[in-house]
């Protein structure tokens, strides 16, 4: 817009603040014309920097930065149904079409999705929700679908669905993978195992299918826990070797002059790994522990206590 254009316009367009407005009405003006028609430097000696440039950039003189537009990280879609349906299969082709709309926002936003919220609405009954979990952010149609269907088979439609919503409360950055001419045995492995886990996730329910995480802690029987598959967990790096079975509770062992038997004498070959810790919890545990061997070539983690009677016990097998 050209400064013959805006010279027309009053005042209140240029949105200064109002006391620059009060003001310049108290000194007769009442257009952009007539402002312009003022001496700059006693402009903004009066009235401040800020009026000047914001006429500069009305008029195209100064630069103005816009921010970028960012979509939000959240969607939700509703679908309403011509008529109340009571089939699975009916169901899923209103699911399948928000899906579709879904996937192609996540596309332009290079994202995925981890957990899909599903809000089945019914005209006499109270809302039948369910969620899809996933190990991996993904934003393919056909793949949400097919996890839908799993959870949906296991559910009975206590009414006729009304109303479909779809809602995603996070979507996370997602980078295009491009394909291969070759062949590629470890991406197919893994590609194979996050699908067996989400579909018996959609199949028995997000809490009937655990994986095992390390925690950082130093109480061996503490340093686990049972979390979601795909859940991104501390990285605990021990600094001793470590068996993979654990036993639930430490195995009190008979030492007959100070030797701890286990099918045998064992051989201390590699310790003491001293762990004293949990006084602030009330489970603390003073312990020395081995890496010990019995006769037949056999490798397990004992300990011995450093309180009471200073006793020995098995707490790990190494395989």
């Amino acid at each position: 817009m050209g400064r013959a254009s805006l010279a027309a316009l009053p005042l209140e367009v240029a949105v200064l603040e109002p006391g620059q407005v009060e003001a310049l009405h108290g000194l007769g003006v009442r257009t952009v014309g007539d402002c312009l028609a003022l001496p700059r430097k006693a402009l903004a000696r009066r009235l401040g920097a800020g009026l000047l440039s914001r006429l500069d950039r009305a008029l195209g003189v100064a630069p103005e930065p816009r921010c970028y537009w960012k979509p939000s990280p959240r969607y939700r879609g509703d679908l309403v149904l011509p008529v109340a349906v009571t089939h699975r299969e009916q169901v899923l082709f209103a699911i399948n079409r928000l899906l579709r709309e879904l996937c192609g926002y996540l596309r332009g936003v290079q994202s995925g999705v981890q957990q899909l919220r599903m809000r089945l609405r019914h005209r006499d009954a109270a809302p039948t929700v369910f969620a899809v979990g996933l190990v991996e952010p993904s934003r393919d149609a056909d793949h949400l679908l097919a996890l839908v269907r799993q959870r949906l088979e296991r559910m009975i439609l206590k009414a006729p669905v009304t109303e479909v919503e779809l809602r995603v409360a996070r979507v996370d950055p997602m980078q295009p993978v491009t394909g291969s001419l070759l062949a590629e045995p470890s991406r197919t492995r893994h590609q194979g195992w996050t699908m067996l886990v989400e579909r018996l996730t959609a199949r028995l329910g997000e809490p009937r299918v655990r994986s095992l995480q390390t925690r950082p802690e130093h109480r061996p029987e503490r340093a686990w826990r049972l979390a979601p598959p795909g859940e991104a967990a501390p990285q605990a790096k021990a600094r001793c070797e470590r068996p993979l079975w654990l036993l639930a509770e430490p195995k009190p062992l008979p030492a007959p002059q100070g030797v701890p038997l286990w099918h045998g004498p064992l051989e201390l070959v590699q310790g003491p790994e001293r762990i004293e810790t949990g006084w602030w919890d009330g489970a603390d545990v003073a312990r020395d522990y081995y890496i010990a061997a019995n006769p037949g070539g056999e490798r397990v983690w004992v300990f011995r206590s450093r309180r009471g009677g200073r006793g020995w016990f098995l707490h790990g097998l190494f395989a």
